[in-house]
């Protein structure tokens, strides 16, 4: 039980945290196109957030629907990984911790 409680704190943390502040600039761009700061919906403006609300309510966010925006997005952050195996370990756990965040607003965690 105590696996599953920390794996739902941990997820439940990251949904509700601000933009990770990263070293590289390409994985800086991939996180900052994730982040609106005028954002309507959700808890801290992320396309997480945005996907979480869609699922919720069944209705898009601003017209658009980001899920697409997330799955794409795993995919750069994914391979941004595994280009760069020598990035500072505080920029590749931030890109970690992202993909961890898109995938559960994906599965409607």
């Amino acid at each position: 039980k105590n696996r599953a409680d920390f794996a739902n704190y941990k997820r439940e943390s990251l949904a509700r945290s601000e933009r990770p502040s990263v070293k590289d600039r390409n994985l800086s761009r991939l996180i900052d196109s994730l982040y609106r700061k005028d954002a309507k919906y959700g808890v801290n403006g992320s396309t997480a957030s945005a996907v979480r609300y869609e699922l919720s309510s069944g209705k898009p966010v601003g017209g658009k629907c980001h899920s697409q925006k997330a799955k794409t997005t795993i995919t750069a952050l994914e391979a941004w990984i595994k280009q760069n195996p020598n990035a500072a370990r505080t920029d590749v756990a931030a890109a970690r911790n992202t993909i961890a965040d898109l995938r559960a607003a994906l599965e409607g965690k």
